[in-house]
């Protein structure tokens, strides 16, 4: 499971280094138990980001288990090595069952260095569809920026 999340990482870094300027454009992994998400961090200005991800069940790599959204960030510096954000979600679940989650985002990170972050970032969540659902959600990020 870890090698095909790598492996895909690695080909969306490859194929877009090309197409976007130096820290506009970054991909990313997070875990929260076994449910990790691929990310694409899309900068559009110094205090704007959206981030379209893919997460899945680890332990079972079905088309059928996924969740497909995107998300809005506001960027907030708080020193040279540490940024705040903060926005919104949504998303489709089609696992054995389908759910549209929605909800405000918040998170940090921290620059390793020039191109990698470690972050933490929490949700809370509101769903509707076959059920509803409503929680919170918490996550450790690695981001890499082109």
């Amino acid at each position: 499971m870890v090698k095909k999340l790598l492996i895909s990482t690695v080909a969306v870094a490859t194929l877009s280094t090309s197409a976007f300027a130096e820290n506009e454009f970054g991909v990313g992994v997070s875990v929260n138990g076994n449910v990790s998400t691929v990310r694409a961090d899309m900068k559009l200005g110094n205090d704007l980001r959206i981030e379209p991800f893919l997460s899945f069940i680890s332990s079972d790599l079905r088309a059928d288990n996924i969740t497909l959204g995107a998300a809005v960030h506001l960027l907030k510096p708080i020193n040279s090595n540490l940024n705040a954000y903060f926005g919104a979600y949504a998303g489709i679940v089609d696992r054995t069952y389908t759910n549209f989650y929605m909800g405000p985002v918040a998170g940090v990170e921290y620059s390793l260095d020039k191109q990698f972050t470690l972050g933490a970032e929490v949700s809370f969540d509101l769903g509707f569809g076959d059920f509803t659902d409503i929680g919170t959600n918490s996550e450790i990020l690695l981001r890499y920026y082109f």
